[in-house]
C-alpha cells in the first residue's frame, strides 16, 4: 500500500518524529512492534528530498553519491540560516560560509550525499529547493601535466572532425597556435591569415587560441567529461589583426578588419562563416558614437558598398569588460562603464555577459560571497547606460555566461576579491 501524505513546509520534522515513535513501539516482548514498516523511515525522507529536486533529473545525484548541491532555503533569515547550519554540522554535512541571499530565500552550497541531506528532520524543514550545484574546471587545473595530457588524449580519441562544408568561425584576435590536438581538427593551415605577413600566423600572445576553444566548444569541461563521440558542427580560421610587438596605429583598426575579412573570404569565398571579435578597446568615451572602427564592422556586416547581392556578414563583438579593479562596485561599475570601442556598431552581435555560476567550492575562499545572483549581470559585462538612448543603439544586444566574482571585506574599507 502506498500513502501520499500532504506535510506543510516547516513541519516535515514533527512528521518524521511522530512516525518514527509510532514506527518503533515495541510489543510485551520487547519487540519492535511494526519492524517490517522500520526501513521505510528512509523510504519517506528520500521522497521528501525528491519533491525539493527543481533541476534537471539527469542532474539528479545517484544514491551514495557526494555531490556539490545548490540548496535554496525557504527564508533568508539568519535565525534560519543557523538552523539549517546546525543540523547540516549535525549531519556532518560540509557548508561553506559565503551564501546568497535573496529577499524570501538564502542560496547555500552543500558537499553531501542524498542519504546525509534527508538524515536530520530538522534540516529537511529549512528547505525549498534542491538544484545540482554548477561544476567549474577547477578540478581539472588542479591536474598535474601528465594528467592533463592524458585527458586531452581522451577527448582527441573521441572526436569527430567538422565535415570539408561546415561553416567556420572567423577569429580575429592575436592568432592561433593550431598546434594544439584539440584545435588542429578543426582548423587546417590553410585558414591561418595574418594582417601583414611579418607578423606570422601564430599566437604570440595566447588570448586568440583561447577564444578558438571557446568557440569550438564552449565549456572544454563538458566534452572532457562526456565519455562518448564528440561531433565538431563547425571549423575555425584565425586572422591575426594584432602585431606581435607594440600596437596598431587606432586609426587603422577598421581598414585591418576590412583586410583580414577579405583575406578569409577570398580563399574560400562561398564558405559559411561568422566572424568573432573579441579585442576591442580598453576606453568607452565614444558613448554610442561611431567610430572608424565600428563604421567599419558597420561597413562590412551590411555589405554596403559592395556588388548589389552580395553576402551580409555576422560579426559577434565583445562588448568589452569593465575595469577589474572597480568591479567591487558592481553593479555600478557597470552602470558607468559604457561598451567599448567597436561594440557600438548598430548592425554587429554585441556580446556581454551574465553571471550564471555563483558556487565557490575552493575551501580557500569559504568566506567570500559571490558578487552577483543566478542570472544577473555579469561583473565584467560593460553597459550603454550612460548612452543617449534617442540616437544610439542599446547594447549589449545579447548575454552569455561570463564568469563571476567574489569579494570579501577586510576591516572598514579594505577589500580582497577573487575572479
Amino acid at each position: 500500500m502506498i500513502a501520499t501524505v500532504f506535510v506543510p513546509l516547516g513541519k516535515t520534522e514533527y512528521f518524521v518524529r511522530v512516525l518514527e515513535r509510532y514506527l518503533t513501539k515495541q510489543t510485551a516482548a520487547g519487540a519492535p512492534r511494526h519492524s517490517d514498516l522500520v526501513e521505510n523511515i528512509a523510504a519517506i525522507r528520500r521522497a521528501v528530498i525528491d519533491s525539493f529536486w527543481t533541476d534537471d533529473e539527469d542532474a539528479r545525484p545517484e544514491s551514495g553519491e557526494r555531490a556539490w548541491w545548490e540548496v535554496w532555503l525557504r527564508s533568508s533569515e539568519e535565525e534560519h540560516l543557523a538552523r539549517f547550519r546546525r543540523a547540516a554540522a549535525a549531519a556532518e554535512i560540509r557548508v561553506p560560509e559565503a551564501t546568497i541571499r535573496f529577499a524570501e530565500r538564502r542560496v547555500v552550497l552543500v558537499h553531501a550525499t542524498r542519504e546525509q541531506l534527508a538524515a536530520q528532520p530538522a534540516l529537511l524543514d529549512t528547505l525549498a529547493e534542491l538544484r545540482r550545484a554548477k561544476e567549474t574546471a577547477r578540478e581539472f587545473l588542479k591536474l598535474s601535466p601528465v594528467e592533463q595530457s592524458e585527458w586531452v588524449a581522451d577527448l582527441q580519441r573521441r572526436l569527430q572532425p567538422p565535415a570539408a562544408d561546415a561553416p567556420v568561425i572567423c577569429i580575429l584576435d592575436t592568432g592561433v597556435n593550431r598546434g594544439h590536438q584539440l584545435i588542429a581538427p578543426a582548423l587546417p593551415e590553410s585558414n591561418l591569415f595574418a594582417y601583414r605577413t611579418a607578423w606570422r600566423v601564430e599566437d604570440h600572445h595566447g588570448h586568440g587560441t583561447e577564444m578558438a576553444s571557446l568557440a569550438l566548444y564552449g565549456d572544454l569541461k563538458d566534452a572532457l567529461q562526456h565519455g562518448g563521440r564528440v561531433r565538431l558542427e563547425h571549423g575555425l580560421e584565425s586572422a591575426k589583426i594584432l602585431p606581435p610587438t607594440g600596437s596598431n596605429t587606432p586609426e587603422l583598426y577598421g581598414s585591418i578588419t576590412i583586410d583580414a575579412a577579405a583575406q578569409a573570404e577570398a580563399v574560400a569565398p562561398a564558405r559559411r562563416r561568422t566572424f568573432s571579435l573579441a579585442v576591442t578597446t580598453t576606453d568607452s568615451r565614444d558613448r554610442g558614437r561611431p567610430s572608424s572602427w565600428s563604421a567599419a564592422v558597420d561597413q562590412l556586416a551590411a555589405a554596403a558598398g559592395e556588388a548589389e547581392g552580395a553576402p551580409r556578414r555576422l560579426f559577434c563583438v565583445a562588448a568589452g569588460n569593465t575595469d577589474a579593479a572597480d568591479r567591487v562596485h558592481y553593479p555600478d561599475s557597470n552602470f558607468v562603464e559604457g561598451i567599448h570601442d567597436p561594440g557600438q556598431a548598430w548592425n554587429a552581435l554585441t556580446v556581454g555577459a551574465y553571471a550564471d555560476r555563483v558556487e565557490i567550492t575552493d575551501p580557500e575562499f569559504d568566506s567570500y560571497p559571490a558578487l552577483t545572483r543566478p542570472g544577473d549581470l555579469g561583473p565584467s559585462s560593460t553597459t550603454s547606460l550612460t548612452w543617449e538612448r534617442s540616437k544610439w543603439p542599446l547594447k549589449p544586444d545579447v548575454v552569455l555566461d561570463g564568469g563571476n566574482q567574489a569579494s570579501r571585506t577586510i576591516g572598514d574599507s579594505s577589500i580582497q576579491s577573487m575572479t
